[in-house]
């Protein structure tokens, strides 16, 4: 049976009887968004550990460069699949247009693949190399869990997302968007968490802080 369940007049995920105690919160109540953030860095942790598998498998000539890339184009759908799902109500909740945005996404991240693959390919990297480049592949698909969140409430896509690439850290961003539901409106917060952060992350913090969007404008 599954941990929660989820509301989709609320648009948010339910604490189920079977979940009480896994989740430590009542039968009924919101699965509450610290929850929400450890779920989507546990996946990534987890995913983490095949790539650095596949990463020692290439370098080790276990299996060949254009396999290891199949392999990690794959690692990349699944991740983003499951990340903007875990985020928007499961598969059921998945629209056409929801199915778009995260095959955008995947496309996006392929083409940095390619390039990456045609490095290992002729043998620029070491294992090391080629497994903490990998990880960042899995660390992007924290941005498909915020997107699957934000549209899962309704709203227009916000204009940046964690791990977007679009900051110095790259994928590798812990942070995340806090937002508030109001009558006419929703306000955005960019939450910076316990971990060190980059410059970029902490500007976004100041200038979303928050930002608002009119319930007209989705």
């Amino acid at each position: 049976m599954s941990m929660w369940t989820w509301d989709a007049f609320a648009r948010r995920y339910r604490v189920t009887d079977e979940g009480t105690a896994a989740l430590g919160q009542r039968s009924g109540t919101f699965v509450g968004d610290a929850k929400m953030l450890q779920l989507r860095d546990g996946y990534i942790a987890l995913r983490k550990e095949t790539t650095n598998a596949l990463a020692q498998q290439v370098a080790n000539k276990t299996i060949s460069a254009q396999e290891w890339s199949l392999a990690m184009r794959q690692e990349i759908k699944t991740n983003m699949i499951n990340q903007y799902m875990l985020a928007h109500g499961g598969r059921n909740s998945m629209t056409p247009a929801d199915w778009g945005r995260v095959g955008k996404m995947c496309k996006q991240q392929y083409e940095f693949l390619d390039r990456f693959a045609s490095e290992v390919r002729v043998g620029r990297y070491t294992e090391q190399q080629i497994a903490a480049r990998s990880r960042m592949y899995v660390e992007a698909s924290g941005q498909a869990f915020e997107r699957g969140k934000v549209l899962a409430r309704g709203m227009p896509d916000l204009p940046v997302y964690p791990s977007d690439g679009g900051t110095p850290c790259l994928s590798n961003c812990k942070c995340s968007w806090s937002i508030k539901e109001f009558d006419d409106r929703w306000e955005c917060r960019w939450s910076l968490s316990d971990a060190e952060h980059c410059a970029g992350c902490v500007d976004r913090a100041a200038r979303f802080n928050p930002l608002v969007i009119p319930r007209n404008a989705a």
